[in-house]
């Protein structure tokens, strides 16, 4: 007989099933209440549940037995609960990025899953969205075809929003694989909790969740190749080999883009190889390597191939909108776009306009809270929801400094992510140089640069903590000052990420 232990234990072993599991039961349970429409009612389910988890937990924080796992566990589960409950109260064409019509004639995300559910086959030309990679349209089109036949519908909106539970699997499941990244780099104590806490409560990830697109699903398949790549690291095991080569071929089959967390999972191959080239012992990895290689170079590319083939389409290639757009804004220099936070764009409102909007580093903060969107409330939430986020960017920034500096951090976080953090940003520089539009500036092209971001502010405020703990500084030392900044700020930022995305 199952007792509730090992009820926790298969859960837990097979987490990523069950979440998917539960996204769909709850999906197929909303619309065959009929209520999908309802916001009011599901922000209110939102609401009592998130109340029921933090009474269950504070039960235990009062018997002295709420452990650090027993937190992080709270927080994921309120985490879930924001990002399921998002994608329910959000239709398929509400905030939504290049959908289209929601029919065959089109050329956006909704044409593309349903010439695969109607026409059982690819896009027969590179138009619109159709140049994309197609592992979310097919799977969106197979989870899709499975939920609407249980609910008996064929209606072209119902078989396009159902894709947005796909969206929402890879959202949710970023949050498990942030923490497996945490354990592998031997995070502890406060700094995990924090790093977890970011991650969570970040309005981004809810954004995302909801969305008929291969944003959220990209950017799992990126978390998993760095997690991976650190297992891998430690045990280069077939096993480790095998999975990291599907998840990377899986993730450039997802978003050609991917393809930039190559070059940490490469010089990490590069420098195992050298090692035991040393040691005299290369034969082992090469033939690993070599594997490998033959698993995601055919998986992630195969797709680019046939467009090539077909379309004479480049392996980088995006369609690039008119310079005549109202979304242009190259006529600025480069000094004002990057180099300095524009507080006239940062304050102007706090919502992102990308038709105005120019200055990257304020709109990457605008977009963390909000996306590209414009939400009716114009109140005292929006405002200090930006603000904490400003904040936590700063810290963020500082964070790196410091890990860098003084950090006795491992050499792969040292320069590793610190390394791969930078690439990522300063290709999405190079990206808006190319493409000089409000659109490109989105948040969430550089997602997962802010996952890396939670290890350095979880580190650094662990090692702070440590640190004065060790030489009993007093409260008024700037160490102490700093950890007091960032308990009130994370505190503030989840409260308000909470508030205002419960009662749009």
């Amino acid at each position: 007989m199952l007792n509730i232990y090992n009820i926790n234990t298969i859960i837990k072993k097979h987490i990523y099933a069950f979440t998917g599991l539960f996204i769909i039961f709850m999906y197929l349970l909303i619309n065959a209440l009929n209520i999908q429409n309802n916001t009011f009612f599901i922000e209110k389910l939102m609401i009592s549940s998130i109340l029921f988890v933090i009474y269950f937990f504070k039960k235990k924080y009062d018997k002295d037995s709420l452990t650090n796992d027993d937190f992080i566990t709270c927080i994921i589960i309120i985490g879930f609960i924001m990002r399921i409950g998002y994608m329910l109260y959000t239709p398929c064409n509400v905030r939504e990025h290049d959908v289209g019509n929601l029919n065959l004639d089109s050329y956006g995300h909704a044409s593309y899953i349903l010439n695969i559910i109607q026409n059982h086959k690819l896009p027969n030309s590179n138009v619109g969205q159709f140049y994309q990679q197609p592992l979310f349209y097919l799977l969106s089109s197979l989870v899709s075809n499975i939920i609407n036949t249980i609910l008996g519908r064929n209606d072209s909106f119902f078989l396009v929003d159902a894709a947005k539970t796909v969206s929402c699997f890879a959202s949710c499941s970023i949050l498990i694989l942030s923490l497996r990244i945490f354990e592998e780099l031997d995070m502890k104590g406060t700094g995990k909790k924090i790093a977890m806490v970011l991650i969570a409560f970040l309005p981004n990830f809810y954004l995302m969740g909801g969305r008929v697109n291969s944003d959220a699903l990209a950017t799992f398949f990126m978390t998993a190749t760095i997690l991976y790549t650190l297992k891998w690291n430690k045990n280069i095991s077939w096993k480790n080999t095998l999975i990291l080569a599907v998840i990377f071929g899986c993730a450039v089959m997802t978003k050609i883009s991917c393809g930039i967390i190559a070059v940490f999972t490469a010089s990490i191959m590069i420098h195992k190889l050298y090692k035991m080239c040393k040691e005299h012992n290369a034969k082992e990895i090469l033939i690993k390597l070599l594997s490998f290689a033959c698993i995601s170079f055919p998986l992630g590319l195969w797709y680019s191939v046939r467009n090539y083939i077909l379309f004479n389409q480049s392996f980088m290639y995006v369609p690039k909108p008119s310079m005549n757009s109202g979304l242009y804004c190259g006529d600025h220099s480069l000094f004002e776009r990057f180099i300095l936070i524009s507080f006239k764009n940062l304050f102007s409102s706090p919502y992102a306009d990308p038709f105005n909007d120019y200055n990257y580093p304020s709109y990457l903060i605008k977009g963390a809270a909000f996306g590209e969107f414009k939400f009716n409330n114009q109140g005292f939430i929006p405002i200090m929801l930006l603000f904490f986020t400003m904040i936590i960017a700063a810290i963020l920034m500082l964070s790196i400094i410091y890990v860098y500096i003084r950090s006795n951090a491992k050499i792969i976080i040292k320069y590793g992510l610190l390394l791969l953090f930078l690439l990522i940003y300063l290709s999405s520089i190079r990206f808006n140089i190319s493409y000089p539009f409000g659109c490109t500036m989105d948040f969430r092209y550089i997602a997962v640069s802010y996952i890396i971001g939670t290890v350095f502010i979880g580190l650094t405020y662990e090692e702070i903590k440590t640190n004065i703990s060790l030489h009993k500084e007093n409260s008024t030392s700037l160490k102490s000052w700093f950890l007091s900044l960032v308990n009130i700020t994370i505190a503030m930022f989840s409260i308000f990420s909470l508030i205002f995305y419960l009662s749009i």
